[in-house]
Formats: structure tokens, C-alpha cells, sequence
């Protein structure tokens, strides 16, 4: 194997010595060099890092055009108490490393044709580990960096964690974005994942068109960031050093003449479209009760609910949008295992289905399955089964009015915001049962903790970028995050532009979204509020690890008596009220008649 001694005399000095003017490293050569050195004797002779946590990765290293960097990395991966195994592909290499390094960690592979940077990840999908870690071979970090990110990664399973990334934004991309803890387009270089993006890397990847798949070889960053149910994750970690060859013309890929913006940009569309698109077909589906098709007319509006344990709500959801105005309501079960399918089974105009494919993974696609199938060429509402709409003067102007107002004004969807509502007891003292009517025993809200924040191009959430996003509220007060997004646009008109929920649960996209904003009533506070939070952390199926409810249930632990009752809760009187405060709004142009 190549020493470590000459890597850094002939590799390092001849760099150094070389004439340049447009040095990679801005603090100078023989800074980064001195760095470097530093990095060397803190890798050789520094100590172990040791992990908090239980979970142990598996490291994946290619070595193809680097060997010198190879013993180093191995020692540096060593430290890490946090990394369980580590596999030394020489991935073609015409210079194979063989460490002399004693570790029963350490499996090297050896391939006699470069694989391209894709096989990390074919080798990642046959090891039975639920958590990786994968480098560039020309990538510098200290233990304690691939520590942060492991544990990055561990803290929230819902996206690709990583140190440096790019941007995708109109008209181009934005290049080597570190230092900063924010969501990016595509993470480089560095990623900490679980086996689940794994899967999801190879399902995105057999579902890409022909001539795309032949790209993936050397896009595998790009197809790999984009496994997670959210955007990739960029961390601050610290300095971090980069071998010399990074930059160098016949060593990195990034030099390639393939690597161009247009080409990433393309790629990274269609990987887009093919996720959004992915579906729940109809053979995932079982039909339960109701009718398997609709006739629907182009005024009609079709209620879409994915459900899963909704016994407390369910009567009161199916009532409501059958007394506002709804042709149909079209439920899919996720799973039941209480009477939410038996209750909802005994209503007309309500139909049934059950797909028990993982919510986390699935959750958008089934929501997309529901719209797409049963309210194409009509209004779809789509709503969580504790979530109940109201549109704007809704006590005095009508559904069928308030639609044909909107198709008037050639709007093809409606925004709302999540109203919190709660009852006058304690949250753990609180008893529901089936047959509440939850609008009359859960009458109350709480205004003082809503806050409008402005999008940026860092935090977009959609790109009707006009949309006023409301955070906060009530659960703000209780909980202490700033962070409970309460705006969505669950009513729309499904036609073959609109792009329905193609990032999250929230938005739609490629449609005009009307100057007002209806109200959904948000009866998440019910009976089964603490278990609901329980079985959430226990199955870890939403956002970042089902983060949100774990930070309900430390604050009903520490606080038994907590209640959302205070001097500033109103008690619901109609649409007109909530948009004289300010929190909906109504037709800026021309009323509706009723």
C-alpha cells in the first residue's frame, strides 16, 4: 500500500510548491498544508470517540484513483466507537489497498472493473444494518464529525444527513453551500442514513426511465438525497479538510466533463417528477365498503381522508362534511384497530378502502392515490380525520356557491389554516367516546401565539410564494416550539396540471390559489391525545422521528395538569369572527352570492 509518508511529502509539497493563482483554498497552501499535518497527528495519535447512543453504523469507503487516503481514513473511521464495521471496496483501482491495519472492522472487497460511485450503495443494500455512513475518498473529516452526523441521523430518520450540499433554484444551481444548518436540494460528499433510504435509493432507481438509469452511475448523490420523505439535511460541523485531488482534472468526478449543471439539473428533475409520481396502485388497495368508482360533476367536491385509529372523531368528520355539502367522502384506512371502519361503514355517500402499505414512506402517495382516483375532473377536500373545513361566511354562503365563486375568479385551490380547539379540562383529564360531537365539547381556541413568517429562499414551503404561512398557536403556548406549520391547501380542483402534495402534506403546487383562506378546525386534542402521541413515538412514522410527539409527551409528563384553558381562549362562534381577528381572510374582490 501506498505509505502515509508518501502522500504527504511528494503529494502535499509537490501541490504546494506547484505555481497557482487560483488556489482552491483561500487561507493559502501552506496553511492547509500545516492543517493537513495537524489532521494527521490527531487521527494517528488522538482518542477514541466515544458514542452516547446504542445504534452502531456500517461505513462504506470506494477506493478507486486515492489509495494514499486510505489508511488514514480507516484510522480516523477507528475512532469512531459509533462505527461497527467498515468495507474497503477497491472499486477497479489500479493501485489496491490492502491495510495492514488489524481490525476485525476492517472487510475489504475487491473488484477487478470500477463499479462507478453507485456500488457503495449496492453494497449497502445486501449488509443487514440499519444504519450507514459513506465518505468520498478524498474527504478529510475527524471522528468527532462523522460522530455529529451519525448522530444527526439517529435524531431524525425522515432525510439524508450531510456536511455539504447544493442548492436547486431557478435558472441554475447554487455550488457548495456548508457551514450552516439548513435544508439543501442535494447533499455531496458526506451522507448518514438508514437502511430505509437505502431501499428507497433502489425503488427510485427502478422506476427511472431507461435512459436516465445508464446516468445514475455518477448521480448516485443526487438519487440518494432524495430518498428521504423530506429534504437532506446540511450541518454545521466544523472545518473540515479536503485532499488536494478534489479539484483535480482526471481524479474527481466533479471535474468530469459529465458533471454539468444542465445535466445534474436534468437528472435531478426527473428523479423529482418519478418520486411525486410514484403511486399506490390499485392492487395495494382493498376495497371495504361504498362504491369502488364515482360519477362526479365538475361542481361537485369529494372529501379524501387517510385514517388510522379514528373512533373519536370519525362520526363527527363524516356529519360535518355531509351537512356542509360534500358529494362524497372517500376514506382509506391505514391499519384500524378499533371501530373507525365499523362506525364510518354505516353512512351513505361514504366509501371505505384499506391500504396498510408504512405511512412514512407512503403517506403522500396514498393521499395522491385518493385525490387522483375519485376527483379527477372535480373539487377534492383533503383532510386529516380531526381536521374540519369551513370556508370564509361559511354559516351564510353555501359550498356550491363558494365553488362556483372560485372557478368564476379561475382559482383552483383554497388555503386554510389549522384552528386548534380544545375543551375546558386538563389535557389527561379529557374523555371522548365516539358519539361526541366534537365541535360542542371541544368549543374553544387560542389566537395569541399565532405568527405569520414571511418565506425566504431558504425556507420555502411553496412556491406561491404570495401565500401568507401562519405557525404557533395554541400548541406554541403549551409545548414551546415555534414550529407547528398551521397552513395548508387541502381544497382543490384536480385537473391534469395541478401538483398535488409533491413535496408535503401541506401544499399543492402548479395551480392559483384563491385571495381567501377557509379555516380548518384542529380537534387533535381529544381523549386519545396522550396515546395517539404514544403509538406516534412508538412507531416513528412522522416527520423527524415523530419529533413533534415526543415533545408532547415530555410536556404532559412534566406537567400533569397542563391545560390549554387560559384568560385568552375564545369559544367558536363563526368564520365572520375568526377573520375580524385576523386569522382567515375573506374575498379581497367581489362577495360571494348566496
Amino acid at each position: 500500500m501506498t505509505s502515509v509518508r508518501s502522500y504527504f511529502w511528494p503529494m502535499q509539497l509537490r501541490w504546494l510548491l506547484r505555481p497557482r493563482t487560483d488556489s482552491f483554498f483561500p487561507r493559502g497552501r501552506l496553511r492547509h498544508t500545516w492543517e493537513l499535518v495537524h489532521w494527521y497527528v490527531r487521527v494517528r495519535f488522538g482518542a477514541q470517540v466515544r458514542a452516547e447512543c446504542e445504534e452502531r453504523c456500517t461505513v462504506i469507503l470506494l477506493n478507486y484513483k486515492r489509495p494514499w487516503n486510505m489508511s488514514m481514513l480507516l484510522r480516523m473511521l477507528l475512532k469512531c466507537s459509533c462505527v461497527e464495521k467498515i468495507i474497503l471496496c477497491n472499486n477497479g483501482a489500479e493501485y489496491p489497498v490492502h491495510p495492514h491495519i488489524r481490525s476485525e472492522k476492517i472487510e475489504v472487497r475487491d473488484l477487478s472493473e470500477n463499479a462507478y460511485p453507485s456500488h457503495r450503495f449496492v453494497m449497502a443494500h445486501e449488509e443487514n444494518a440499519q444504519w450507514f455512513f459513506f465518505m468520498d475518498d478524498d474527504l478529510l473529516l475527524t471522528p468527532e464529525q462523522v460522530h455529529a452526523l451519525f448522530s444527526a441521523a439517529l435524531s431524525d430518520s425522515s432525510c439524508v444527513h450531510g456536511m455539504c450540499g447544493e442548492q436547486v433554484e431557478e435558472g441554475g444551481i447554487r455550488h457548495y453551500l456548508h457551514g450552516e444548518e439548513r435544508d439543501v436540494s442535494i447533499l455531496n460528499r458526506a451522507y448518514a442514513c438508514s437502511a430505509n433510504h437505502i431501499h428507497m435509493y433502489h425503488s427510485l432507481l427502478a422506476d427511472l426511465s431507461q435512459s436516465y438509469k445508464s446516468e445514475a452511475h455518477f448521480r448516485d448523490d443526487i438519487l440518494l438525497s432524495m430518498s428521504g420523505e423530506h429534504a437532506p439535511r446540511c450541518h454545521d460541523v466544523g472545518t473540515f479538510l479536503s485532499c488536494p485531488t478534489s479539484v483535480q482534472q482526471g481524479v474527481a468526478v466533479s471535474c468530469d466533463d459529465s458533471f454539468t449543471d444542465s445535466a445534474r439539473l436534468d437528472f435531478y428533475g426527473h428523479v423529482s417528477l418519478v418520486k411525486e409520481t410514484r403511486c399506490v396502485s390499485d392492487d395495494d388497495v382493498r376495497y371495504l365498503c361504498g362504491h369502488a368508482s364515482l360519477h362526479t360533476a365538475d361542481t361537485d367536491l369529494v372529501v379524501t381522508c387517510l385514517m388510522r385509529d379514528a373512533e373519536l372523531t370519525i362520526v363527527s368528520f363524516i356529519e360535518h362534511y355531509l351537512a356542509l355539502g360534500a358529494a362524497h367522502i372517500v376514506l382509506l384506512d391505514n391499519g384500524s384497530t378499533d371501530r373507525t371502519v365499523e362506525l364510518a361503514s354505516s353512512y351513505e355517500n361514504v366509501y371505505v378502502f384499506r391500504c396498510t402499505l408504512p405511512f412514512a414512506q407512503y403517506q403522500l402517495p396514498m393521499k395522491r392515490w385518493l385525490a387522483r382516483k375519485f376527483c379527477t375532473g372535480c373539487w377534492c377536500l383533503s383532510a386529516d380525520s380531526d381536521e374540519l373545513f369551513l370556508h370564509p361566511d361559511a354559516e351564510t354562503v353555501s359550498l356550491s356557491d363558494f365553488l362556483k365563486h372560485l372557478r368564476s375568479k379561475q382559482c383552483g385551490a383554497v388555503a386554510a389554516h389549522m384552528l386548534d380547539m380544545f375543551s375546558d379540562c386538563p389535557l389527561q383529564e379529557v374523555r371522548s367516546t365516539p358519539k361526541d360531537n366534537i365541535k360542542e365539547a371541544y368549543p374553544y381556541y387560542d389566537l395569541k401565539d399565532v405568527h405569520a413568517v414571511p418565506q425566504d429562499a431558504r425556507e420555502k414551503l411553496t412556491s406561491n410564494s404570495g401565500l401568507r404561512c401562519l405557525y404557533g398557536g395554541i400548541r406554541k403556548s403549551l409545548f414551546g416550539s415555534r414550529h407547528f406549520l398551521l397552513t395548508k391547501t387541502p381544497l382543490f380542483f384536480v385537473d391534469d396540471a395541478i401538483r398535488i402534495f409533491p413535496q408535503n402534506e401541506h401544499f399543492v403546487e402548479q395551480v392559483r390559489i384563491a385571495d381567501c383562506t377557509g379555516v380548518l378546525l384542529h380537534y387533535k386534542f381529544v381523549g386519545s391525545f396522550r396515546e395517539k402521541a404514544e403509538d406516534a413515538v412508538r412507531r416513528k412514522n412522522h416527520w423527524s422521528n415523530s419529533a413533534e410527539y415526543k415533545l408532547y409527551l415530555r410536556h404532559i409528563n412534566d406537567q400533569p395538569h397542563l391545560s390549554p384553558m387560559s384568560s385568552t381562549a375564545q369559544k367558536w362562534k363563526s368564520t365572520h369572527q375568526i377573520a375580524e381577528e385576523g386569522f382567515i381572510e375573506l374575498f379581497s374582490q367581489g362577495a360571494v352570492s348566496s
